[in-house]
């Protein structure tokens, strides 16, 4: 009589499978000129100067209409732009942004 071996043998768990992380940093040579239309518009909004905070590659929740955000991850922001308050807010629930599309329309 023969025994069925995979049954007698112990299956043993399959490791899970991690996601891989990508840990490349795009690069993309000079700071880019913004155009003098958004200047503008920027400096009607808020009376303040334009500020390049990061500069990155869209990944697809980026773009994603239910993920509705744009990652700006913290170890990537070129200059200080958030106040105190502002960042522990960011950390406990995000904050909503204005943006400013190139059509020049703005939507938050």
């Amino acid at each position: 009589m023969k025994r069925n071996v995979e049954s007698s043998r112990a299956k043993k768990p399959m490791p899970k499978q991690k996601r891989k992380k990508h840990k490349h940093k795009a690069t993309f040579g000079a700071q880019p000129c913004l155009p003098q239309r958004f200047k503008e518009m920027i400096k009607c909004m808020d009376e303040s100067k334009e500020k390049l905070i990061i500069q990155k590659a869209l990944y697809k929740t980026d773009l994603s209409k239910h993920h509705r955000r744009l990652s700006i991850p913290m170890n990537q922001v070129e200059v200080e732009f958030l106040t105190d308050e502002e960042l522990k807010q960011s950390r406990k629930e995000g904050i909503e942004a204005l943006v400013i599309e190139p059509c020049l329309k703005t939507r938050t």
